[in-house]
């Protein structure tokens, strides 16, 4: 992202209409059961960079049309797996088919995870170790070192 995290943008999101943070499982479970029509999310990449921040406006846009907390949720989500979505894409057409390994918080959301999970050699971090990329980018370095020196520490 040339701007804040898709993590920022939801939380910002979700403070806006009163949840805690961080509000990610929240605004996922108030629509977990949903299947509501939202507006076309109006997504930002450009080859291999995207932008988060006008998710914000958007979402603040709606929710004051609206009021509706799940629909805004949905929203949310839709242009956070649509931009990651249209990343894939471009990522694939640069270096073919290379794998990917999703990780971090967003990458637990069931609905991102549906749209992602559609490509060819897409890998997604356990949840434990999706509350925080860290944690993804910690493992993927752990298990290169012990690759690299035969399991010898």
């Amino acid at each position: 992202s040339e701007d804040i995290n898709a993590g920022q943008a939801i939380d910002r999101a979700g403070v806006l209409m009163g949840l805690g943070f961080p509000c990610g499982k929240e605004m996922e479970a108030l629509c977990a059961d949903k299947n509501i029509d939202t507006p076309k999310p109006k997504i930002s990449v450009k080859g291999l960079n995207c932008n988060f921040s006008g998710l914000e406006n958007l979402a603040k846009k709606l929710y004051l049309e609206s009021g509706d907390k799940a629909l805004v949720s949905l929203y949310c989500f839709d242009f956070v797996g649509q931009t990651l979505k249209k990343l894939t894409e471009n990522l694939r057409e640069k270096y073919c088919q290379i794998p990917i390994i999703y990780a971090g918080g967003v990458m637990s959301n069931k609905r991102i995870k549906a749209v992602l999970s559609t490509f060819k050699d897409t890998f997604f971090a356990e949840p434990e170790f999706s509350s925080d990329n860290a944690s993804g980018v910690a493992l993927l370095c752990r298990n290169k070192y012990l690759n690299k020196y035969n399991g010898e520490i």
